[in-house]
């Protein structure tokens, strides 16, 4: 049988080069060769950033504070989701000082404040080669996921965060904002949906494509369960209160959502958080329907600088 296998794997692994061979893997934003199949070196997200972090919402806490601290807001009112995974920071343009000011945003509620890209002036919209910053990459993949109908580019993505998930949750300090996991066995994936109008605006839903290609990556099980019952109006930069208020009652469970979720630990798919209003309604309707808790798994963190 031992055999058998290792004819097998030799098979594979020839038929790995020779695919290879024929079809060199490129670049999903400009084509060019790709080590890893994806993403090019220079449309590779930057690392995150070593500064500490709020140990429940992941904002970036004051100079002075030392990890696994809480920030101010999260003093004040602990959101209901228990942690965050993230690939990095999301620079929006009203945090660049070389920027001009932000125009109103398009009505989402995870970093919708920023207004949608051009296709002409983005150098990841339009496939051109130009040299990006590395700060702005991720916000550049995302907006062009989200506005830019690149649906492509949430493969290379959801392959990235799911890779991040899986180290974060074996390691043993990150593993306390899933206490209640005992094993990844327990995990669920489920996404922030969007409204059925937005959604046929955009002609896709984002969260759903990264979650699946999580889920593909990861082997966890994807359970679309939530549903969102109206669309959020626009409001360009709310604060977090007025985001608490625009999304309360915002979110329903489906009917087999009790039973599919009983005593899991969701993690809750969505491209960026900026106040985590959402996550937390979301988490609250998850919880109320059997699920022990949830971490907020979402490709960048708004880069708030004060705690």
């Amino acid at each position: 049988m031992e055999v058998i296998r290792s004819c097998w794997r030799a098979i594979e692994s020839a038929l790995e080069e020779w695919t290879d061979a024929l079809y060199p893997r490129s670049c999903v934003v400009c084509r060019s060769y790709a080590d890893d199949g994806s993403l090019c070196a220079q449309h590779q997200p930057a690392p995150p950033s070593t500064r500490n972090r709020c140990l429940r919402c992941a904002r970036a806490l004051p100079e002075g504070m030392g990890a696994g601290m809480r920030c101010a807001a999260c003093r004040r009112a602990t959101p209901a989701f228990r942690g965050v995974i993230t690939l990095g920071e999301y620079r929006s343009y009203r945090h660049r000082k070389d920027s001009p000011p932000a125009a109103e945003g398009r009505g989402g509620d995870l970093g919708d404040h920023e207004p949608a890209p051009d296709r002409k002036s983005d150098s990841l919209q339009g496939g051109r080669t130009d040299e990006v910053p590395s700060s702005d990459v991720l916000r550049n993949l995302i907006l062009g996921l989200k506005h830019g109908n690149r649906r492509e580019f949430a493969q290379p993505l959801g392959e990235l965060l799911a890779r991040r998930m899986l180290d974060e949750l074996e390691n043993d300090n990150s593993r306390k904002n899933v206490k209640r996991s005992r094993s990844l066995a327990e995990c669920v994936l489920v996404p922030v949906p969007l409204h059925r109008l937005r959604k046929l605006e955009r002609g896709h839903d984002q969260a759903l494509d990264l979650a699946r290609w999580i889920s593909e990556a990861s082997g966890l099980k994807l359970l679309p369960v939530l549903r969102r019952l109206r669309a959020t109006p626009p409001q360009g930069a709310p604060g977090s209160v007025s985001r608490r208020a625009n999304v309360h009652r915002a979110f329903r469970a489906t009917r087999r959502a009790g039973k599919q979720l009983q005593g899991k630990w969701v993690l809750l798919v969505d491209d960026v958080l900026t106040s985590g209003s959402t996550a937390s309604e979301c988490t609250r309707v998850l919880k109320s329907n059997g699920a022990s808790g949830a971490t907020a798994l979402v490709l960048a963190r708004v880069g708030f600088e004060t705690g």
